[in-house]
């Protein structure tokens, strides 16, 4: 390793077990300092440290690196929010209202006169908003180090016998018999073993009892402990390995954010309205109250650090500025220009992927807190008018109020036994698919356009077109985070609205199929969806006959698929076909009818086998 310009962190022959014996110890650990370690001088210390004795026969071994990454490039950490002062926060942010309630009144009576500068002076009230409880939060709040605050379940118990342990290990020069001091050392492991033990108990004990609510499947994370690892190299578009952060968001931003092509959609005027347009509907505080404090006070802030926590202790002391923010905001259709700035973290995506893949990675954005407020109201103002005025078909079991993936379940149950029902028991086959990159590649323009012609308000329908158009972005992926860049395509992952947006943007796809369906053989086709997640399935006689019936309705929604700048993933087709029970099996099980797609047969799952849907 000498030769690889290694080196020892510790002098050469420090002993590491058996400190104080007659031999005075073996040198069995061993630290080696990497040559990009020795090159930085990031080593301040390297030794063993008898008084950080935990019960083990070796030594503790102590390095201290002192890393200047964070100095020299001025990063500071993000606020500790739940660890603000309330009462100096209260103080600051009451000190500041007086300066930004005359910019708020100007932006709320240029919304109500709709003037030619109403979106400018939104924007400047709302960004006086933003500096403000930034400026409280720094006055009030410490920023996090970085650091982990060690062991959660610690506690005095553990402090007092870990310090006996020290003691006795260190008083061996007081005793005459070492006899006497090993086993006072082994009654001493004995006792921290037994302290510790219990004290993970309690912690856990306290930490489920006071689990709520959705709470619990929380719980089921803490055995993945916190071990992070830094992404692996990914492939461009090329095919090359790409390993640099700056490479890597590059190639993320460029594979899962890519330019739309253009619609060729006619221009709209929208503040004209069509004959079905539903009319206007003004803002109430209860609806502000309601989105603000309905959402998890938990949950990241975006990029301007404020979150859900910090509005709620802002609600009391400048609710009124709140309210007329997003009152004016929505009133003529204007999402605040600092409200579509975003972080997109890159998560991997669950299930065995290719690390190496673009595609196996998710990105989600960390929007302005209170821009979600808004967010939310528009989110639930459109669910309110796709259940009253059949935006949404009920084959959609996604983002929609009373339904749930046991719905649709219980759906195709339904179906299935409806078909072993009849006289001449009937098979049903069905085919699971899934729209690949929903919410990265729905263009806007297209959704704006549905939004106009189904008749939505024509506020809201303004409101949809600036959120969606001239985002801004940045991604982080281990730590690092690129500039801000613009996002061309897309509804944002992570953002309140954008379920329902890309719901009502695929529903023309589910009413393809059914008794209403304009294409006889469609209508014995039925397409049920939860968000981007599609079964089409059928019934007949013959399972042959079904897989021909689904290759048809397959093409079919590929066709709106395609033309709307979407696409299903080749990789998520799934085919089972559901027997009745003793009627018509295949002879040889393992022979099932297969769909072929886009030249790909796509065969169906044997008995025992089973498919992930939902």
């Amino acid at each position: 390793m000498g030769a690889q310009g290694w080196a020892l962190g510790l002098e050469p022959g420090t002993a590491t077990r058996g400190i104080g014996s007659k031999r005075g110890g073996a040198a069995l650990d061993l630290v080696f300092l990497s040559p990009a370690l020795q090159r930085l001088d990031w080593v301040a210390e390297c030794r063993t440290r008898p008084d950080l004795a935990t019960g083990a026969d070796h030594e503790a071994v102590w390095t201290e690196l002192q890393a200047r990454v964070r100095a020299e490039e001025g990063e500071e950490g993000r606020l500790a929010e739940h660890r603000t002062d309330p009462e100096t926060f209260a103080a600051e942010l009451r000190s500041l209202l007086p300066a930004l309630t005359p910019l708020t009144n100007l932006a709320h009576q240029a919304a109500q006169q709709r003037t030619a500068d109403a979106h400018h002076t939104i924007d400047t009230a709302v960004e006086a908003w933003q500096n403000a409880i930034q400026a409280a939060l720094a006055a009030s709040t410490p920023r996090s180090s970085g650091r982990r605050g060690g062991y959660v379940w610690w506690n005095k118990e553990c402090t007092a016998s870990l310090s006996r342990l020290v003691a006795v290990r260190q008083a061996l020069p007081s005793y005459r018999s070492r006899q006497r001091w090993t086993q006072e050392v082994l009654d001493a492991k004995k006792d921290l073993r037994k302290t510790t033990t219990r004290a993970k108990r309690q912690w856990g004990q306290d930490k489920i009892a006071a689990l709520q609510g959705n709470d619990i499947f929380g719980a089921m994370k803490w055995s993945s402990g916190r071990r992070r690892y830094r992404s692996p190299p990914l492939k461009d578009a090329t095919g090359n390995l790409v390993t640099t952060a700056e490479e890597k968001m590059t190639t993320l931003r460029e594979t899962l954010l890519p330019v739309p092509p253009p619609t060729n959609l006619p221009a709209l005027d929208l503040h004209s309205a069509l004959p079905h347009t539903l009319p206007d509907t003004p803002l109430t505080e209860h609806e502000v109250h309601e989105a603000l404090f309905s959402q998890n006070p938990q949950k990241a802030a975006g990029p301007d650090e404020v979150g859900f926590r910090t509005l709620r202790l802002a609600w009391p002391i400048a609710k009124d500025t709140i309210v007329r923010l997003v009152e004016a905001a929505l009133r003529v259709g204007w999402h605040p220009t600092s409200f579509r700035q975003s972080t997109l973290v890159a998560l991997k995506k669950g299930g065995n992927r290719d690390p190496a893949e673009p595609r196996s990675y998710r990105l989600i954005s960390l929007l302005p807190c209170l821009g979600k407020v808004l967010e939310k109201i528009v989110a639930r103002r459109l669910t309110f008018y796709a259940q009253n005025e059949g935006w949404v078909p009920p084959e959609q079991f996604g983002g929609m109020p009373g339904c749930c993936t046991t719905d649709a379940g219980l759906t195709l149950i339904h179906d299935v036994e409806a078909a072993w029902a009849q006289t001449h028991q009937r098979t049903l086959s069905a085919l699971a698919c899934d729209v690949r990159g929903a919410f990265d590649m729905s263009h806007p323009d297209r959704i704006v356009d549905l939004l106009y012609r189904l008749g939505c308000p024509l506020h809201l329908v303004r409101w949809v077109k600036s959120f969606l158009t001239d985002r801004v972005a940045a991604v982080r992926l281990d730590g690092d985070t690129s500039p801000m860049r613009p996002v061309q395509t897309g509804v944002p992952q992570g953002s309140p609205v954008s379920p329902i947006l890309f719901i009502i943007f695929l529903s023309p796809l589910l009413r393809l199929f059914g008794p209403r369906s304009a294409d006889l053989r469609l209508r014995k086709v039925r397409m049920i969806g939860y968000i981007d997640d599609g079964l089409m399935y059928t019934t007949s006689l013959d399972a042959h006959q079904n897989c021909r019936t689904l290759e048809y309705a397959y093409e079919t929604a590929e066709r709106w698929i395609l033309g709307v700048g979407l696409s299903f993933d080749q990789q998520k087709r799934e085919l089972i076909h559901f027997y009745p029970p003793y009627l018509r099996k295949p002879k040889r099980p393992d022979i099932q009818p297969a769909v072929t797609l886009n030249g790909v047969d796509v065969a169906a799952l044997r008995d025992g086998d089973t498919v992930r849907w939902l």
